[in-house]
């Protein structure tokens, strides 16, 4: 039989299935079909509505049965597109013929009505039975309720990048791991900043025109990192000299020196995220997706919602300080890319037909250079990055990198 499956007393969507604004649904999992005809499930997408241009997504599921951890998707149930809320649905009639040529029962219908002799018709006084049951009997038991879903249990981490959070093992965070020969090996410029020479004239300071100061190697060797580190905050300035952030850097470096390789968080880099232009376009996508996926007759976040809050975020663009006023602001070389971002809705209250939800932003960055940046064509070039780079990875000096870290915790309040 070919007859559109019925669940929980609905039909079943299908691949090609329409919406109510005119989009067609696309199935994503091709091995489970019915009638020759994908599955569709919560997550899948529409070609674009039009109505309003953009593809839509299927935000409702039945959550009793699923394919492959997904709830499919029935008659009537939410898409979200650029429409106002509530107004793109799945068409999927239920009892609805899907199969090739006329349905059975067209045909019996055909056949019983050219064959059957007539029959007197049967009052309902012959059978008191029938009459005192009415239509009921002839009706379909109703199915059960589904059971409610479950809640969103929170806080709930929604994203969390491929970049490890507190990732001490990164490329980028070794550090003192190259002596003065491998230095000079591979850069030619690396015997610029490096001496193990303990030469008289070095080792030697006048403390006043009659008395003769000698220096240890040791610290020699600090006052030649002193020396390198007032030198970076120098070539740093060019980098550095516009905007409300220009004074990070010169943080940085003198956290960098003080070499404990602590993490690093200051409250210009929290308003820095803050500020940043992709922060808007992810909590419009999470502003959506709750909006969308809450059920307000229950008043709170269905767990099984919660891919439509996933896919919001992968569906917006993530914080990157590589814009061009990011060259002359500080952040380019504070931050410029993040190493790793991390998504939580923190608390959500549903109150009618309002809600009000609280999302932190946790990013973190690594300051601190591996070989592929030191290789850069144009950065590896600079007496700032090679500066850098000595400092840190040479086993001479071996200054710690560190993490540095920014919080953002914001308030999204909408209506249905």
């Amino acid at each position: 039989m070919s007859y559109r499956a019925n669940v929980h007393g609905r039909g079943q969507g299908l691949h090609g299935d329409k919406t109510t604004t005119g989009a067609i649904c696309l199935g994503s999992l091709p091995e489970a079909r019915h009638a020759g005809r994908g599955i569709l499930r919560q997550g899948d997408r529409t070609t674009p509505c039009p109505q309003c241009g953009h593809p839509g997504v299927i935000v409702e599921g039945e959550p009793q049965m699923r394919f492959d951890q997904l709830p499919v998707a029935l008659d009537g149930m939410l898409v979200r597109c650029g429409c106002p809320a509530g107004s793109n649905r799945l068409i999927a009639p239920l009892r609805e013929w899907i199969g090739p040529g006329e349905p059975p029962s067209a045909k019996a219908a055909q056949l019983s009505a050219a064959t059957a002799p007539q029959k007197a018709p049967i009052s309902p006084l012959a059978n008191p039975a029938a009459a005192s049951s009415g239509n009921a009997a002839a009706s379909c038991p109703v199915p059960p309720k589904p059971p409610a879903p479950e809640p969103l249990r929170l806080p709930a981490r929604i994203f969390l990048s491929q970049g490890k959070m507190d990732d001490y093992a990164a490329p980028d965070m070794k550090h003192g791991d190259l002596d003065a020969k491998e230095l000079k090996r591979r850069y030619d410029w690396a015997p610029n900043y490096i001496s193990e020479i303990a030469e008289p004239s070095r080792l030697k300071r006048w403390l006043n025109s009659f008395k003769v100061d000698t220096l240890t190697r040791e610290e020699q060797r600090k006052a030649d990192a002193q020396e390198l580190f007032e030198e970076f905050h120098r070539f740093a300035k060019p980098f550095s000299w516009y905007g409300p952030y220009r004074s990070l850097i010169d943080r940085l470096i003198d956290h960098m020196q003080g070499n404990t390789g602590a993490p690093f968080r200051h409250p210009l880099m929290d308003q820095a995220l803050k500020e940043h232009e992709s922060m808007a376009q992810s909590l419009k996508k999470i502003e959506d997706a709750l909006r969308d996926g809450i059920d307000w007759k229950r008043g709170y976040y269905p767990a099984d919602m919660k891919k439509l809050l996933v896919d919001a975020v992968l569906d917006s663009r993530l914080p990157k300080f590589d814009g061009w006023v990011n060259r002359i602001d500080g952040m380019g070389l504070a931050v410029h890319d993040t190493a790793a971002t991390e998504i939580t809705l923190k608390s959500l209250n549903v109150d009618g037909n309002h809600f009000r939800a609280e999302v932190n932003y946790r990013v973190q960055d690594h300051f601190g250079l591996d070989e592929k940046d030191i290789s850069h064509s144009l950065y590896g070039s600079l007496p700032l990055f090679q500066i850098w780079f000595v400092l840190q990875r040479w086993s001479g000096y071996d200054y710690k990198p560190f993490i540095t870290e920014m919080h953002v915790t914001t308030i999204i309040e909408d209506a249905r």
